[in-house]
Order: C-alpha cells, then sequence, then structure tokens
C-alpha cells in the first residue's frame, strides 16, 4: 500500500429529528476513544487520534440531504477503523437510512500499468470469479489505473484500487476524495429509482386518460357533453398535482 486506505460512509438527514444530535453524538464518541477534535462547525468536525506518522483521522460532515463520515486509518488499524465507522453510525441520531460503505486503496503502480499480472492484488475486490472484479478505468491519461467491482463485498462495503505512482500525495488525495463524492452520489441516485418505476407506471396511465378525452372533445354535442369533459381534465389536473 503507498497511502493509508480510507473508509467512507453516507447516510440519509431524517429532518424529522434534531439536527444537531448527529455532531453531538459524534464528539462524546470521539472523547471516549481519544480522538482530538479539530475545526468543529456545525457542518463539519475532524478527529485525529495518533502520532503524526500513524495517526487515525476521521472527518464528519454534515450536507443538506446526507451525513458523510470518512476515516484514513493505518493498515494496522483497518479492523478498528470499521468498528469506529459502524459506532459512529449508530450514533448519528439524526440519520436515516444508510446510503454507501465504501473503501479506497492506493497502492503503488509498476512501471507499466498496462501489464495487469504486475498490478498487486493484496484482496480481492470481490471474488477472484466475479468478472466485474476486472474492471479498470484510466485517470489522468493513463497516470492513474481505478479497479472496482461496484458490488458489495463482505463487510458490505464496495471497494476501489487506486494504482499510481509515489510521491504525488495531494493529487491522490484529490483522486479519493473525488472517487469518494462519485460513490456517494452514485448511491444517492439510485434511491430515486424506485420512485421513477412508480411515477412512470402513473404518467402512463395518465397519459392514457388524455387520449381518451381529447377522442371524447372531437364528439362534444351539447353543453352537457362539455361539463363531462371540463370535469374530467378537472379531475386529472389535481391527480397530477398530488403525483410525486
Amino acid at each position: 500500500y503507498l497511502y493509508s486506505p480510507t473508509i467512507h460512509a453516507a447516510t440519509l438527514i431524517d429532518e424529522t429529528k434534531d439536527r444537531t444530535a448527529g455532531l453531538t453524538e459524534t464528539l462524546t464518541w470521539a472523547d471516549s476513544q481519544g480522538f482530538e477534535h479539530q475545526r468543529d462547525t456545525e457542518q463539519e468536525a475532524v478527529l485525529r487520534r495518533g502520532s503524526e506518522t500513524d495517526a487515525a483521522v476521521i472527518k464528519w460532515e454534515r450536507h443538506t440531504e446526507f451525513i458523510s463520515i470518512t476515516i484514513v486509518a493505518p493498515l494496522a488499524l483497518r479492523e478498528p477503523a470499521h468498528q469506529w465507522l459502524d459506532q459512529l453510525l449508530s450514533a448519528q441520531q439524526d440519520a436515516g437510512s444508510l446510503m454507501s460503505k465504501a473503501v479506497f486503496e492506493v497502492l503503488t503502480a509498476p512501471d507499466n500499468l498496462s501489464a495487469p499480472d504486475q498490478l498487486q492484488q493484496p484482496v480481492a475486490l470481490v471474488g477472484p470469479d466475479a468478472p466485474s472484479s476486472r474492471v479498470k478505468i484510466w485517470l489522468n491519461d493513463r497516470a492513474h489505473l481505478l479497479q472496482t467491482s461496484l458490488q458489495h463485498d463482505d463487510q458490505r462495503c464496495v471497494r476501489y484500487r487506486l494504482y499510481t505512482a509515489p510521491g504525488q500525495p495531494d493529487r491522490v488525495g484529490r483522486l479519493v476524495q473525488r472517487l469518494i463524492e462519485i460513490e456517494t452520489y452514485r448511491r444517492l441516485a439510485f434511491l430515486s429509482v424506485p420512485l421513477l418505476r412508480d411515477l412512470g407506471a402513473r404518467i402512463a396511465q395518465l397519459d392514457g386518460e388524455i387520449d381518451q378525452i381529447a377522442q371524447q372533445s372531437q364528439k362534444v354535442a351539447n353543453a352537457e357533453d362539455e361539463a363531462r369533459i371540463l370535469e374530467a381534465l378537472t379531475r386529472m389536473t389535481e391527480q397530477l398535482q398530488s403525483t410525486g
């Protein structure tokens, strides 16, 4: 590994609960675990424990739609880091459903990234027989190679593996941050799929009713027919306003 792995989770915000509860519980948890607080605001808190060379850092952020928790910890703290994440998620009293959990690993790239047999594979992304575990994405004019399965592992995390050259910590940090954002908003977008599926069926039904009304309007013979069509249009307008 070139840098410490990063673990991230995002959970939806429950607007019916106290907006300050999540941060309060996070800081209470941090005190119990020996983490120091840095840059505490209503929207962000940075927690740190350990020396400069083997520090574990946790960043808590509150966004409009979700709460984000990011943990960067040395390999020796891999298991404790997962436990910390689960504990922090449980402490978010203003949180709703869990959106996403992901692990981001940064490994040293070989001289020739195009040679897959030279890539370090310390842990399978999901399983050696899963075709999607061999997906590759080239970044920055083939300067970096990203591998991901977009599937959950046994810890319910989506695993990302980034191969890069040493000596680029700032660039790698920005890449990992962008990957976190992509994964979070990818999962957020999935939440709308059931609603869109339901809306699609309802809109198709209304579309058929509109066709019927259009056909009836061509056969209007008297005032009663006009009143009946107007009533149907009014009812449909109410249905459209209540849809979604």
